[in-house]
């Protein structure tokens, strides 16, 4: 656990002016573009999508205990022998002797059978409900997991409209650049035709000119690949993309306890933890007895058979036309009950191997918040860093238009050489270059503090 303190007088107006409630100040269209990625993202969709299949698994397992009722018929040929042995029946006017011995009886025929079963699951053993709490805590894992991306689109954003943000200030810059050159310019183009200034200075302008336009160049490349970039992200055209205006200005941290109890990936782990003690759990169940009860009706028909019946007599057999012969309906109601006793040590191992992935787990967890505390520091760290190099940044902006504007008179008297006027125009450019730069990375560094704790959405959406 880490506190932050602001404490640089530098931007205690700042912070007075641009916050009241204590909480990141994300502008406005920042925010909009944000939730039109996440919207977008087709990856956080397939997840959401991953994690709708996982709550549905986890019903289907409820759903067991649920009764089922089956329905079932058929109609079928037959054509049977059985060996029948009871005592020997005479007929009592023909004298035939029926059932001697064992009797060989031969059945053809027709067989109609339906028959309605209910059943229930009345004990599994607890393994239907540690099954189903165990597909929740993955689900409430990979849910966790989906809020950690939505972090990482919302820096992507905020970082690609921030860089949008300093090729249009690069732009600005040059534009202004390009004003007082050109004015330069005319300058000697009137000094050189009075004879007070030589032809070098003027190509030592030009070749300056030079330099702005491939710089502005490469500036028009880089801001065509960030359109098409965010774009792809937010989904805007090139004229919402452009329609957007923010004011660049740190994001500041006020003084906060910062840990990585939120972080998402961490929570995940800790649920899928719980997901495999919930299935070692479910392993160990199946050393328990399952108790299931049922309740069914049937209906038995045989019809246009032919019944053969060996006899002693000369004829030898009896043919005999059976033309229906039911039975039904029939009534069946009672409890089932079903225990492996022995599995072959089916059930040993998997408890076993249960038993280590759930250790594995708890070494990952327990590995990865190491990690994360030490990735944590190391952003509240670059963030305070951040902070102070704006400041410094800032007055080197000061100097270098202070320098530029003494660097101007002082050749237009004649006290320094084009190259040291020139070169005080680069310093310029690139001090308000860097100023800029480090406003972003300052930005990004309060973003990277907040990913760290897993509160970054979190921290967008109370504002």
């Amino acid at each position: 656990m880490k506190v932050i303190k602001i404490g640089q007088l530098v931007f205690f107006l700042l912070i007075l002016s641009q916050f009241s409630n204590g909480q990141l100040s994300i502008e406005e269209p920042l925010k909009i573009a944000i939730e039109k990625a996440i919207e977008k993202d087709l990856s956080l969709q397939n997840q959401a999508l991953d994690i709708e299949k996982l709550k549905i698994d986890r019903q289907k397992l409820l759903n067991k205990y649920i009764p089922k009722l089956e329905a079932t018929s058929a109609l079928a040929l037959y054509d049977n022998s059985f060996t029948l042995d009871v005592s020997t029946t005479t007929l009592p006017i023909s004298g035939i002797q029926l059932f001697e011995g064992k009797t060989q009886l031969e059945s053809t025929g027709n067989l109609f059978r339906s028959e309605l079963t209910l059943s229930s699951v009345l004990f599994s053993g607890n393994q239907i409900q540690n099954g189903a709490e165990a597909l929740a805590k993955k689900a409430e894992g990979s849910s966790y997991l989906l809020d950690s991306d939505k972090d990482k689109i919302a820096k992507a954003v905020i970082q690609s409209f921030d860089q949008l943000f300093l090729i249009q200030s690069s732009e600005e810059l040059l534009l202004d650049t390009q004003t007082r050159l050109q004015k330069e310019s005319e300058r000697i183009e009137k000094a050189i035709k009075n004879g007070v200034a030589v032809p070098y200075d003027r190509d030592k302008i030009k070749l300056a000119q030079l330099e702005l336009d491939s710089k502005r160049v490469s500036l028009v490349d880089s801001k065509s690949l960030l359109y098409r970039k965010i774009t792809y992200l937010t989904g805007y055209d090139k004229a919402e993309i452009e329609a957007i205006s923010y004011e660049l200005l740190p994001y500041l941290i006020f003084e906060r306890e910062l840990n990585i109890d939120a972080k998402q990936e961490l929570l995940a782990l800790e649920s899928f933890k719980e997901a495999l003690d919930y299935l070692l759990k479910k392993e160990k169940g199946s050393n328990l007895p399952k108790l299931g009860a049922f309740a069914s009706m049937s209906y038995t028909d045989l019809f246009n058979s032919t019944v053969t019946v060996p006899t002693s007599s000369f004829s030898n057999v009896i043919n005999t036309q059976v033309d229906q012969f039911s039975i039904g309906p029939n009534w069946m109601l009672g409890l089932g009950l079903k225990w492996e006793l022995f599995s072959g040590f089916e059930r040993k191992n998997n408890i076993k191997t249960a038993k280590i992935n759930s250790d594995q787990i708890q070494n990952k967890i327990d590995d990865s918040r190491q990690q994360l505390e030490l990735l944590m520091n190391n952003a509240i760290s670059s963030y305070e860093a951040a902070l102070m190099q704006i400041d410094i940044a800032e007055q080197k902006k000061k100097i270098a238009f202070n320098n530029l504007d003494l660097a101007a008179r002082q050749y237009r008297e004649g006290l320094i050489s084009i190259v040291d006027r020139l070169e005080a125009e680069n310093d310029l450019y690139k001090a308000s270059q860097q100023f800029v730069e480090k406003k972003i990375i300052q930005r990004q560094a309060a973003i990277d503090v907040l990913i760290a704790t897993g509160t970054l959405v979190e921290e967008i959406t109370k504002n």
